[in-house]
C-alpha cells in the first residue's frame, strides 16, 4: 500500500472513525451524511493532531502545517456535505476519497523519511487489526 494510502488512514481520524462506525454499524437508521457529520467534527481534528504529533514526533512547524491541512480538509468535506444535500452516497464517497488523497499527499510532503516509515508501520498494524480507511466501512450500505 502506498504511503499516500497510509497517511489517508491516519489523517482521516482513524481512531475516532472506527469507534463511531463500530457503534453505529448496527443502527441502519443512521445515514451516511449523519455519520460523516459526526466523524468530521472539529474535536476530532484536535484529537488526531495530538495523536499524530505524539506518534510521529512532529516538530512544532510540522504540527502547525498539518493542523492547517486537517482543518482545510474538514472544511472542504463539510462544504461538500452541506452543499450537496441530495447527493448520492457514491458521489460523496468518491469526492471524499479525492479530497482525502489530496490532503494525504500534502501531509506526506511535510514528513521526514523516518516519519514516513512510522506511517507505514502504523498502516501495517491497522491492516493486521482489520481496519481500513474509514470510508471503506461505508461500502455496501
Amino acid at each position: 500500500m502506498s504511503v499516500i494510502r497510509t497517511c489517508a488512514a491516519i489523517a482521516m481520524v482513524v481512531g475516532a472513525a472506527n469507534c463511531v462506525f463500530a457503534q453505529q454499524a448496527s443502527s441502519p437508521a443512521v445515514d451516511l451524511r449523519n455519520r460523516l457529520q459526526h466523524i468530521h467534527g472539529t474535536h476530532s481534528i484536535d484529537n488526531e493532531l495530538d495523536r499524530l504529533t505524539a506518534t510521529l514526533q512532529l516538530s512544532q512547524q510540522q504540527r502547525s502545517e498539518v493542523e492547517v491541512l486537517l482543518r482545510r480538509h474538514h472544511d472542504t468535506i463539510q462544504a461538500l456535505i452541506d452543499g450537496n444535500p441530495n447527493a448520492s452516497d457514491e458521489f460523496l464517497r468518491e469526492r471524499i476519497h479525492s479530497i482525502s488523497d489530496d490532503t494525504h499527499r500534502e501531509i506526506n510532503a511535510l514528513l521526514t523519511q523516518q516519519q514516513l516509515v512510522l506511517v507505514q508501520q502504523m498502516q501495517a498494524q491497522m491492516r493486521e487489526a482489520g481496519r481500513g480507511r474509514y470510508i471503506d466501512s461505508l461500502r455496501n450500505r
